[in-house]
C-alpha cells in the first residue's frame, strides 16, 4: 500500500491544500502590504521631511528603498530632538551625503563589524579612542560615544 492510498492520509489531503492555499494568500497579502509601505520619491515627501532631508536629495530617488525608509523615519523623529542633536543628525547627514559610494560600503562594513564586536570590545575601543581625542584636542570626543 502507497502512503496517499492510507486511510490516515486521505483525509489529510483536503486540509494539507487549504494550509498551502491560506499560506499563499498570507504571502501574497505580506507583499502587498511591503510595496503599499514603499518610501515615497522625494515629490511625494512633505515641505518638512524635504526640509530635513535635502542633502540626500539628489540621492533620494536611486537609494534603496530600505534606506528611504530609514531615513523617512529619522525625518519623522527629527523634531521631537533636542537642538544638539538635531545639529549632529543635520552634519552627519551632510557628511553622508559627500561621500561616494565606495565610501558609504566601506563604512557600512566598518559599522557591521563594529556592531559584530564584543560590547567589552567596544568599550575597550571607545576607551581608548576618548582618551586619544582628550589627548589630541579633539573637542567633542565625549559626545561621540553617548
Amino acid at each position: 500500500m502507497r502512503i496517499r492510498d492510507s486511510p490516515h492520509v486521505a483525509p489529510l489531503a483536503p486540509l494539507a491544500v487549504a494550509m498551502l492555499l491560506l499560506t499563499v494568500i498570507a504571502c501574497g497579502q505580506s507583499l502587498g502590504a511591503d510595496l503599499a509601505s514603499r518610501a515615497p520619491d522625494w515629490s511625494g515627501l512633505s515641505e518638512l521631511q524635504r526640509s530635513i532631508l535635502a542633502p540626500v536629495a539628489s540621492d533620494w530617488d536611486r537609494l534603496p528603498d530600505y534606506q528611504r525608509r530609514r531615513l523617512l523615519a529619522a525625518a519623522n523623529l527629527y523634531p521631537r530632538l533636542e537642538p544638539d542633536r538635531q545639529r549632529r543628525f543635520s552634519a552627519r547627514l551632510q557628511q553622508w551625503s559627500r561621500l561616494s559610494a565606495e565610501d558609504r560600503n566601506r563604512a557600512r562594513q566598518r559599522f557591521q563589524e563594529w556592531q559584530a564586536l564584543p560590547p567589552s570590545a567596544r568599550l575597550e575601543i571607545g576607551h581608548r579612542w576618548h582618551q586619544w581625542a582628550e589627548a589630541n584636542g579633539e573637542e567633542r570626543a565625549g559626545e561621540a560615544l553617548k
